[in-house]
């Protein structure tokens, strides 16, 4: 294992949003990102200048079946060298807190970590409620996680325990 964290990115044809997503990740060298492009077009694509590829600890894979973001992110999987992985979609960015978050949780010992969501508008970064359900999910099951446990195994598309969340 030569990483703690593999952050996995799942990639269209938006490559503005993914060098914005790739700019909020500290490069440290604990941390390897892998950016899977699920056959963008080369019309809206420059694959020479593709971001990322000259980023320290980053693969860049280009996937040509066009099989969406899941079979991406199971790509990336396969590419991953790491203890932890951390899944983004192109158009997500990370926190300013993300150094803590790295350094807080490189050591636990939960096999899966949540974190609330916190959503911003793309254009204008005014907060909206995207993440809301998600965020309603983990409340209920941190009010009581034996009743709820069905939301975040189930309804998150997790099967394994969780740690408290931030």
């Amino acid at each position: 294992m030569d990483f703690i964290y593999s952050i996995i990115i799942p990639h269209k044809n938006i490559p503005k949003l993914l060098q914005r997503c790739l700019d909020s990740i500290p490069e440290r060298d604990d941390v390897q990102v892998i950016i899977v492009d699920d056959n963008s077009d080369p019309a809206i694509v420059d694959f020479e200048h593709f971001p990322g590829l000259q980023r320290k600890n980053t693969i860049v894979v280009f996937d040509k079946s066009s099989k969406g973001a899941g079979h991406a992110r199971n790509i990336g999987i396969e590419h991953s060298n790491s203890k932890w992985l951390i899944f983004a979609d192109a158009d997500d960015f990370f926190n300013y807190c993300i150094d803590e978050c790295l350094d807080k949780y490189k050591d636990a010992s939960e096999d899966v970590i949540y974190f609330f969501a916190n959503s911003l508008d793309s254009v204008t970064y005014v907060n909206n409620n995207r993440g809301g359900a998600v965020n309603n999910q983990l409340e209920r099951y941190m009010s009581d996680n034996e009743s709820n446990e069905w939301l975040v195994r189930y309804e998150s598309g997790c099967y394994r325990k969780i740690s408290h969340q931030i």
